[in-house]
């Protein structure tokens, strides 16, 4: 069978990443690209004798990368360059998306154009004609709608075509000086695995990536092509009186307007229907409308969290307390009893309560993303955010911290500065993690049950707050520099797919399940075993059963460290369980408090018969604040290059979440006489 290399290519917002699942489904898989630590997706298909094998590049606008993740973009096509490129282009605004077209078309490299989101462009009155686009580029064009799966097949059936064919696409004239230039530069340079013209217009616009290309391929010659690119670019300059990555630039507008031109039409141009995005963003991006809308959508998504999920909740609190009932009953009285009934099914089952709440609100999550409201929210923000110092770009980064830290820490690289990045990833463990989540609900279960969405909304937003506040005080600080401009698009208004949702509802779910699978019950036993173990006599009470328990003696050693915050040795030892994952406090409390006899009772009960309110305030802020899960530790590690900096942020959060969380139980406890 021949393997057929091809790599996804493509503005963002184009649906790209759509037509890459659709196109792999189960098989798509991540792996680092060598080097660095920039990740990209990878899958397969088979057609026929041969098995297509697709790579999910990070989109980018331009081949003159302004981030590392399209630096490696770049750096994939011309270090690596796949059998075909898969051009993912969005029908709707074909202008600006045929920039990057005719770029790659200048590599020679066998492609195929995906004329995605069409619903959109004929719902505009704007669709463009395949078959003068394929006749002046010379490639195969093919009308997707992404996100239904249309046309996907025709797609699959143009890339093995165009693999069989390997005719490069037609190089589009950029002006006579221009291609003057290139030409000559291209004369110049030794044979590489892409068109030396392709090569030779990077290197007049100075890039990076095409002058390594160059080194590699002619170690001895590279100085002076690289001085004739330069001597070249100088000239071109002087001639438009422009930098040349500007001339250009509107070189390939030029072309890209023209070929619009020809395939759509001038009549056909004008939106035929009501301007719907422009209605709605009237009023969601109104400059006093905006922020409150934004502030209510989300204190509606908290509370349709625990309206929907309360139901699923109490049908699982019933299952897995038959359940240990049952492991009661049919198993003798002794350790083994004490595991399974405790340790497993009491220390999983005290987690895995929360999954409607963590679904339901991750599906919130994702149907604001996928309608193209999240960008609106980055917008809105970006003042805001270049107030206390940080990129507008990070308002990505801090968007999937509420879902893992881990990844948001890893989306950090789409900044291209180094202090942005710095301060970006110092200060994402203060938004609320999925992890943190459980802990949450416990909480406010137990102690504000009146008040839940309230109590949600509040703990998020202090998270938020004391971030922004960190970014502030860093940027001024230690990570002291200039701001970095922030151009932004905004999609357009789409309604998603049921069958989107449901992939990104159970992708979160399923990593939630399986931590509970693994991670946390490898936990719960030993957290178990630290709470069973050494046993009092034969006839002491429940409660005096835990006495002198592994776990007491490790509580009781830091208790006095935490007891002004209102905790006991049980909180303690379940924080210390927490340093692993943050979903451990919840499953420690639960072993904890069912060793101690609490078997008949719901842990929500437990905890508000143990603790007051005020301590509850105390645990939730110490769990939003508190040193982040050894998993983002590494990566922070990774991302930085520094233990130091790990290190310091381990200690400088874990500091920093005793102290607010005193003041916020003093606070609570003063509230109380008023």
């Amino acid at each position: 069978m021949r393997r057929i290399s091809v790599a996804l290519a493509g503005n963002p917002n184009t649906g790209k990443s759509t037509i890459f699942n659709r196109l792999t489904g189960s098989s798509a898989c991540e792996g680092n690209y060598p080097g660095v630590t920039v990740e990209l997706a990878c899958g397969s298909r088979t057609c026929g004798d041969r098995r297509l094998e697709f790579m999910d590049l990070p989109g980018q606008y331009s081949l003159s990368p302004a981030s590392s993740d399209e630096s490696v973009a770049v750096r994939y096509l011309l270090e690596t360059p796949p059998d075909l490129i898969l051009d993912v282009v969005d029908a709707a605004n074909l202008e600006r998306n045929l920039q990057l077209t005719v770029q790659l078309a200048a590599l020679g490299l066998p492609m195929v154009i995906a004329l995605n989101m069409c619903d959109e462009a004929a719902a505009a009155g704007r669709m463009p004609d395949p078959a003068v686009l394929s006749a002046r580029l010379g490639v195969k064009v093919v009308r997707t709608i992404g996100r239904t799966g249309i046309g996907l097949e025709e797609l699959v059936q143009a890339l093995v075509e165009a693999s069989q064919d390997g005719a490069p696409p037609r190089m589009q004239a950029l002006g006579e000086d221009v291609d003057a230039e290139i030409s000559r530069i291209a004369a110049m340079l030794p044979p590489l695995e892409v068109d030396g013209r392709g090569i030779a217009a990077m290197l007049l616009e100075g890039s990076e990536e095409a002058a390594a290309a160059v080194g590699r391929a002619a170690a001895g010659a590279s100085a002076r092509i690289l001085e004739a690119a330069g001597t070249a670019s100088r000239k071109l300059e002087r001639l438009y009186a422009d930098p040349v990555q500007i001339v250009l630039a509107g070189l390939r507008r030029g072309v890209a307007s023209g070929l619009v031109m020809e395939s759509v039409g001038p009549s056909r141009r004008r939106s035929t229907g009501p301007d719907v995005t422009r209605r709605v963003d009237a009023v969601l991006l109104n400059r006093f409308l905006g922020v409150p809308a934004f502030a209510l959508i989300m204190y509606a998504a908290f509370w349709l969290t625990f309206r929907a999920s309360a139901p699923l909740e109490r049908l699982i609190a019933d299952a897995f307390g038959a359940l240990a009932g049952l492991a009661s009953t049919l198993i003798p009285d002794g350790a083994i009893r004490s595991l399974v009934a405790d340790g497993v099914i009491g220390g999983v089952g005290g987690v895995v309560l929360f999954v409607p709440a963590i679904a339901i609100l991750f599906l919130l999550i994702s149907l604001m993303e996928d309608t193209g409201y999240m960008a609106r929210a980055a917008f809105l923000t970006d003042g805001l955010m270049h107030k206390v110092g940080l990129h507008g770009r990070s308002f990505i980064p801090m968007i999937l911290g509420f879902g893992c830290t881990v990844p948001a820490v890893m989306a950090t690289r789409t900044l291209e500065d180094r202090r942005d990045r710095l301060a970006t990833i110092l200060v994402l463990p203060l938004l609320s993690c999925g992890a943190r989540l459980p802990g949450y609900l416990l909480v406010i279960g137990a102690f504000f049950p009146r008040h839940k969405a309230l109590m949600l909304a509040f703990i998020y937003s202090v998270g938020i707050a004391l971030a922004l506040a960190a970014a502030r005080i860093l940027r001024k600080t230690v990570l002291r520099g200039e701001d970095s401009p922030f151009v932004m698009e905004l999609p357009p208004y789409r309604l998603p797919t049921l069958a989107a949702l449901a992939r990104h509802v159970w992708r979160r779910v399923r990593h939630y399940l399986a931590k509970a699978g693994t991670v946390i019950l490898a936990f719960s036993i030993v957290l178990w075993f630290l709470g069973y173990f050494p046993r009092q006599a034969a006839g002491a009470d429940a409660t005096a059963a835990v006495g002198g328990s592994f776990a007491e003696r490790l509580g009781h050693a830091v208790e006095p460290i935490v007891r002004p915050l209102g905790f006991d040795w049980r909180i303690a030892t379940a924080m210390i369980g927490a340093a692993g994952a943050k979903e451990i406090f919840v499953s420690q409390m639960g072993i904890l408090t069912s060793l101690e006899g609490g078997q008949g009772r719901d842990l929500t009960s437990r905890m508000a018969a143990l603790y007051d309110p005020g301590t509850g305030l105390a645990i939730m802020l110490f769990l939003l604040i508190s040193a982040p899960c050894l998993a983002t530790v590494a990566m922070v590690r990774r991302e930085t290059g520094s233990w130091g900096l790990a290190a310091a942020q381990y200690a400088g959060l874990t500091a920093l979440a005793w102290v607010i969380a005193f003041l916020g139980k003093w606070a609570f406890g003063i509230s109380r006489f008023f």
